[in-house]
């Protein structure tokens, strides 16, 4: 059912990250839509965006757009005095509190393709599972589960033989972004259709959630490689002839059970 919202349309984003200004940036061109204001907060950690315009937070200090903590929202807003949310690379996770704020939808920016790839670091997941495709996901918060609502758009790109788990992360922004301005239309005239995940899984697609401690088991070789390795090195270490190897960007990387020791 499609319902027309015959007034200012009132927004809230959430992010930090210079895609979140740019979502801002979008909306605040659409003749409709009023920007109550964001949640957000300085960032210390470098930035990778591929975006060139500052932080959200920088931006709305510079702009005197109002800036809101969790605990602001509950104070000010009752359920249903706003009408959609963005949560743009967002990284605290909405309760059921925040999001009885909004009337209508919120729209999260998730960075990676979901149901493949939900919770953390996917980007390096992407890599690491050698996944022919990458991306990121916009889909419904309609509950404070993690990475779980309805999908609204799969914004996809072939992975490349020499991305990197930055690279991936940088492409995703971009895709994100655009799949954003593709919808964001229809979206606030509550017209574009969802899926839910698990008919994507029931389609074929996998089912994977990953957590903050995902990477620890994955920044290591286990020992049957390493076991390998050490054989490949035992194996091939002799006087006069060439060593084992792997090819890396064209160019060998010799091993020896002496540039092994500490490693095996």
């Amino acid at each position: 059912m499609v319902f027309k919202i015959n007034r200012m349309k009132r927004v809230v984003i959430f992010g930090e990250l210079p895609i979140a200004t740019k979502v801002l940036l979008f909306l605040n061109q659409i003749t409709d839509v009023e920007i109550v204001g964001a949640v957000t907060q300085k960032r210390n950690k470098g930035n990778v965006d591929p975006f060139d315009c500052p932080s959200l937070y920088d931006y709305c200090i510079k702009e005197n757009i109002p800036i809101f903590s969790f605990q602001d929202l509950r104070d000010k807003f009752q359920p249903g005095d706003l009408d959609f949310g963005f949560s743009v690379r967002f990284s605290y996770i909405l309760k059921e509190d925040i999001i009885s704020l909004f009337k209508y939808s919120i729209m999260n920016f998730h960075g990676g393709l979901l149901p493949e790839f939900a919770g953390l670091y996917s980007s390096c997941h992407t890599i690491l599972q050698e996944s022919a495709i990458a991306g990121g996901t916009l889909h419904l918060i309609t509950d404070s589960g993690i990475d779980s609502g309805n999908i609204l758009k799969r914004c996809e790109f072939p992975t490349e033989p020499n991305d990197t788990s930055e690279t991936i992360f940088q492409k995703t922004q971009l895709v994100l972004f655009d799949g954003f301005c593709e919808i964001v239309n229809d979206f606030l005239e509550q017209k574009v259709e969802s899926i839910s995940q698990q008919e994507l899984v029931l389609s074929g697609k996998s089912n994977c959630y990953y957590d903050k401690k995902s990477l620890v088991k994955e920044l290591f070789l286990d020992n049957d490689i390493k076991r390998k390795i050490s054989v490949h090195a035992r194996g091939f270490e002799f006087t006069g002839h060439e060593r084992g190897y792997i090819v890396v960007d064209g160019m060998r990387i010799y091993f020896t059970t002496k540039n092994l020791e500490g490693f095996i």
